[in-house]
């Protein structure tokens, strides 16, 4: 069965109008008429049980709706064609990403930041050392390979938001959204490996 994303002429504008004039249930309308659709589209172009699905559509769903607002999107009776481009592209960059990511050296640099900043007692840099490694392994179980890289850079390397996004690709606006949802898979793996860091 073919899922086509339905445009409605006037009422598309109209709701475009809507959103551009701050009308935050004009927003609410437009997530609710398209992300179903929209996963679907999106499932097509990615791996079965991909991770990373949602947070793809989230992301296409909420720059659209940031370029609604402004009044970027010339054509709101196209916007479903625009959707399926967009969410076609995004997963094939998300692919092209992650693929880099998997081929670059996770634990360059890990083990130096953290070893700088064990104390002197002994006991205390045995523990630092056991809580290096628990991360560590928790880090690569991580599915996606941007939240792997993503935590080690913003919170081990402890470079900044500006940094990491350019280096990862991410639109600054979308940073802490972004780091939350890597934060919480994280949490998921702690607390199911019942380690205590």
């Amino acid at each position: 069965m073919s899922v086509v994303l339905r445009d409605l002429g006037a009422e598309l504008d109209d709701l475009a109008f809507r959103i551009r004039q701050g009308d935050s249930r004009a927003e609410a309308e437009f997530v609710g008429r398209y992300q179903t659709s929209a996963r679907v589209i999106a499932r097509r172009h990615c791996r079965a049980h991909e991770p990373q699905l949602d947070d793809i559509v989230n992301d296409v769903l909420t720059d659209t709706l940031y370029r609604l607002r402004r009044g970027q999107i010339d054509e709101p009776r196209a916007l479903a064609q625009y959707l399926q481009v967009c969410i076609r592209n995004a997963c094939t960059a998300w692919y092209r990403r992650e693929s880099r990511l998997e081929s670059s050296d996770f634990s360059t640099g890990f083990s130096t930041e953290l070893s700088q900043s064990r104390a002197d007692d002994p006991a205390e840099g045995a523990v630092s050392l056991e809580r290096e490694r628990m991360l560590r392994a928790l880090l690569r179980e991580l599915p996606v390979a941007r939240d792997r890289e993503l935590l080690r850079r913003f919170y081990l390397l402890e470079e900044t938001r500006n940094d990491v996004c350019a280096a990862l690709q991410i639109e600054t606006e979308h940073f802490r959204r972004v780091v939350h949802r890597a934060r919480q898979r994280l949490r998921e793996l702690l607390d199911r490996s019942g380690a205590d860091l």
